[in-house]
């Protein structure tokens, strides 16, 4: 067998092995859950499970929603600097403060309707856009853009 005809077989095997047959598939990356705040706990803190629908706290790289009329000051109690991978307002009132949270790639802060304060300090991780579909977005912490592009629309 010739060295040509080696690495031929060689890549062969290597593609089958890699082919998307069930079971024989390459790991995915993880999915992130979206958590939407329905205010039920006893306290404000993001920490609370009864403060998210399905009474589960968020993780470190989930999609945060704020929607409804109930506590409508949460506070951001994880520890300083966690990712989460974007945050969107769907109801107005809501009055967000607490310890400095790091936002992913893309539209990393939306507000689909009402008038919201966010006063968290912000750290970038990628380029990133805060988007104001409806109403009034005012942001009142820091946002380190550490180099990103930030865009606002």
């Amino acid at each position: 067998m010739t060295i040509l005809s080696r690495v031929f077989l060689c890549t062969l095997a290597l593609l089958h092995i890699s082919s998307p047959v069930e079971g024989n598939r390459a790991p995915m990356p993880p999915k992130f859950a979206t958590v939407t705040w329905d205010g039920g706990g006893i306290n404000n803190n993001w920490s609370t499970a009864a403060n998210w629908s399905g009474d589960t706290a968020p993780s470190a790289g989930d999609i945060l929603i704020f929607n409804g009329t109930t506590r409508l000051t949460p506070v951001n109690d994880f520890a300083a600097g966690t990712s989460f991978a974007s945050i969107t307002f769907l109801s107005g009132g809501f009055s967000v403060s607490g310890n400095t949270l790091t936002l992913g790639s893309g539209v990393m802060l939306n507000n689909a309707s009402g008038t919201n304060t966010f006063a968290a300090p912000i750290t970038l991780v990628s380029a990133s856009t805060i988007n104001v579909d409806a109403g009034i977005l005012t942001l009142t912490g820091t946002i380190n853009t550490a180099g990103y592009a930030l865009t606002c629309t």
